[in-house]
């Protein structure tokens, strides 16, 4: 809306000044940006330093042609700000009261669409996250992972996709561990039953979650598994400990507030033959060749750092090669226009090698139809020292302690996503997730909306010199800026600058005076819009 309005007459002021020799006839890129108390562009610095002169210096003619600039925008009888000229070559621009009402009713009537784009045209988009190992509870760090990837899709709708959310289930890397937890449970069980399991190892897997398998195991199929040899009792017993451990994630990612569209079997995936088409396609066009007994792929050619192992010595698949299957099936097989990868911090060194794997592999536009936005870990804190648990055997905090603590989802959420940048870890107070605590992350926003709630509609009443109050028109400038958030975050893989632009919006209009006048009523119900719209796209409720 402003910035528009603004290049617009940026733009206009440009083609009038060419056409009477006042500026050179060069191209420039015409970028309008918000400052304090105005936006500026350095357009005329560009047209300085891109023509000729030798009579004169670039930082004199900037000047010249910011004056020239000037001159034309506000001898415009519509102008929609007034233009102020600096010696480096900036041209400063004040909006108009006229522009900055314009845009506050724009925002109020264009309501739950405001922030929206259609750049996505329908295309379909693949969003894949959490993707938790089934041999272990959600843990905050997850939760983090969820909460971005949530927001990922929300951002994506609305900026015009059809979005569809995968958790990829890893039930076939992770096998040989899935058969230890079942051996450990296999001991817990036995335990459960009164025998003695002194010949059965943990694995290196124990913490209640373990016992809690065990016990519901028992309840379903009471002692028949009990006489069992351990090698016996994990084949019969990791299929459900992976139904249970999958059914445990489900229930609290839906406590969390996210529910998925599909959860995808890797094991299922590789069975039907994914990851061997990959090979031999790889192998047929000559990407993939055989040394020292094993399989590389030729990812250097393609921009990576170096060859990668595809099949080991021994012949069984690396991860990387796993992993290529499954990016080939979302592009390929199922011709996703767009995917999305949410991954952890210690997954940022497979970026490089899955876009030259995926190259190899012949996936047309790859660099323009994967997205990967990148977490790192979380760290919970408890009056200030780090928290520790039992349920999981290193006593990492789970998610599902924390839900059932009583803490507010959403505020979990706000927290998780506003900590900056997002790809590295981050420490969380949960004593602040309490929905009283008044150090709650969403304290503020949910102020803001309050605040926005009690105000009048005043109609189509004369808003005044909006242009000469700063705290307003300060926050009509922010509220500008939101439909460009949405889309910046939605193609970066960024949904934390949602986040903060939020709880920035909060914070200003919680730092307005109160005032009854129709032009301060407007803006803050405008900005009650925006902050409900923007905490939706990060997957919370407003209210």
């Amino acid at each position: 809306m402003l910035i528009e309005r603004l290049t617009r007459a940026v733009k206009d002021a440009l083609a009038i000044c060419r056409a009477e020799d006042l500026v050179p006839d060069v191209g420039v890129p015409v970028e309008v940006v918000a400052q304090a108390g105005a936006y500026a562009t350095n357009a005329p610095l560009l047209l300085a330093r891109r023509s000729e002169n030798a009579v004169s210096t670039a930082g004199a003619r900037a000047g010249v042609y910011a004056e020239h600039l000037a001159e034309n925008i506000n001898a415009h009888p519509d102008t929609p700000a007034v233009a102020k000229a600096l010696e480096t070559g900036t041209l400063l621009l004040y909006p108009s009261s006229a522009v900055y009402a314009e845009t506050v009713r724009a925002v109020l009537a264009a309501g739950d669409e405001w922030g929206t784009n259609k750049s996505g045209g329908g295309s379909r988009a693949l969003v894949e996250f959490v993707s938790a190992n089934p041999n272990t509870p959600l843990s905050l760090h997850h939760a983090r992972g969820a909460a971005v990837g949530d927001a990922m899709c929300h951002l994506l709708w609305a900026s015009g996709y059809t979005v569809e959310r995968e958790f990829y289930v890893n039930d076939a890397a992770s096998a040989q561990q899935l058969r230890s937890l079942a051996r450990a449970v296999f001991g817990a069980y036995r335990e459960h039953f009164g025998v003695a399991a002194s010949e059965i190892t943990s694995e290196g897997y124990s913490g209640e979650y373990v016992t809690e398998l065990a016990k519901k195991i028992g309840e379903a199929s009471g002692d028949r598994y009990v006489d069992l040899s351990p090698e016996a009792a994990a084949t019969a017993l990791t299929p459900l400990v992976v139904s249970l451990m999958q059914a445990e994630q489900e229930e609290t990612l839906v406590r969390f507030g996210v529910r998925f569209d599909r959860w995808f079997s890797e094991a299922t995936l590789l069975a039907g033959g994914a990851l061997q088409n990959v090979l031999d396609t790889l192998l047929a066009s000559g990407a993939a060749y055989a040394h020292g007994g094993a399989l590389w792929l030729k990812t250097t050619q393609y921009g990576d750092d170096g060859d990668r192992v595809l099949l080991r010595n021994d012949g069984t698949p690396s991860y990387f090669a796993g992993d290529l299957a499954y990016h080939a099936d979302k592009l390929q097989a199922r011709a996703y226009d767009l995917t999305v990868d949410v991954w952890n911090a210690d997954h940022q060194p497979y970026i490089g090698r899955t876009m030259a794997g995926l190259a190899a592999l012949g996936v047309p536009n790859v660099e323009h139809r994967l997205r990967i936005a990148v977490f790192g870990t979380v760290r919970a804190l408890q009056d200030g020292s780090e928290l520790r648990t039992g349920r999981y055997a290193s006593g990492v905090v789970t998610l599902k302690e924390i839900l059932d603590a009583g803490s507010d989802a959403d505020a979990l959420r706000f927290a998780l996503l506003l900590a900056s940048p997002t790809s590295v870890p981050m420490d969380l107070s949960v004593d602040a997730l309490a929905p009283s605590a008044p150090n709650n992350p969403l304290t503020g926003v949910r102020a803001a909306l309050a605040k926005s709630s009690a105000m009048p509609d005043t109609g189509d009443a004369d808003l005044g010199e909006l242009k000469d109050n700063e705290a307003l028109s300060g926050i009509i400038r922010r509220l500008d800026m939101f439909p460009d958030t949405v889309r910046g975050a939605a193609t970066t893989a960024s949904p934390a600058e949602v986040a903060r632009f939020a709880w920035s919006l909060a914070d200003a209009v919680n730092r307005l005076p109160e005032s009854g006048d129709a032009a301060t009523s407007a803006t803050i119900r405008a900005a009650g819009v925006t902050l409900q719209n923007a905490l939706r796209l990060l997957g919370i409720a407003p209210a």
